[in-house]
C-alpha cells in the first residue's frame, strides 16, 4: 500500500502567511491571534477557548472538546493546526461532509499536514512518521 500523500489540500495563501507568524513552536498570544483569523474566515460564530497547561499531557500535545481546545506547554504546529481544523469542522458546513469520527480525524490529518508541508517543509519531512 502506498504511503498517502500529505500535501493534497490546496491552502489559501493567506492562511499560510498567517501560518508562517505562529512558529514551530507557537506562543499562547500567537495562538490567539490565528485563532481570530480562522474564526473570521471560516465565519465561525462560535468562541473557542483554549486552556494552556503546564503538564505534558496524555494527548500528543492537544485536545479538541467541545469548542475548548487544551493545549500543553511547548506544544508543536502540526497538533496545534489539527485541533484547529477540529474546531472548524464542528463549527462550519465542513461537518456534514465529515459524519464520522474517522473522517474527521483524516480530514485534520491532511489539512494540517497540507499546510506544515508547505510552510515547513523540512520540520514535515521529520515529523511526518512521528505526528501521523
Amino acid at each position: 500500500m502506498a504511503k498517502p500523500k500529505y500535501n493534497g489540500y490546496k491552502i489559501a495563501p493567506d492562511t499560510l502567511k498567517e501560518v508562517a507568524k505562529l512558529g514551530y513552536t507557537p506562543k499562547i498570544n500567537r495562538i490567539l491571534r490565528f485563532a481570530e483569523f480562522l474564526k473570521r474566515k471560516y465565519n465561525i460564530s462560535t468562541k473557542l477557548e483554549i486552556e494552556l497547561r503546564k503538564d505534558v499531557g496524555a494527548f500528543n500535545g492537544g485536545l479538541y472538546i467541545d469548542n475548548k481546545i487544551i493545549i500543553y506547554e511547548n506544544i508543536k504546529l502540526p497538533t496545534l493546526l489539527h485541533e484547529l481544523r477540529h474546531w472548524i469542522q464542528f463549527n462550519t458546513r465542513i461537518s456534514k461532509e465529515l459524519h464520522t469520527y474517522e473522517l474527521r480525524e483524516i480530514d485534520a490529518r491532511m489539512w494540517s499536514s497540507s499546510i506544515l508541508c508547505k510552510v515547513y517543509p523540512e520540520e514535515f519531512k521529520k515529523e511526518n512518521y512521528k505526528f501521523y
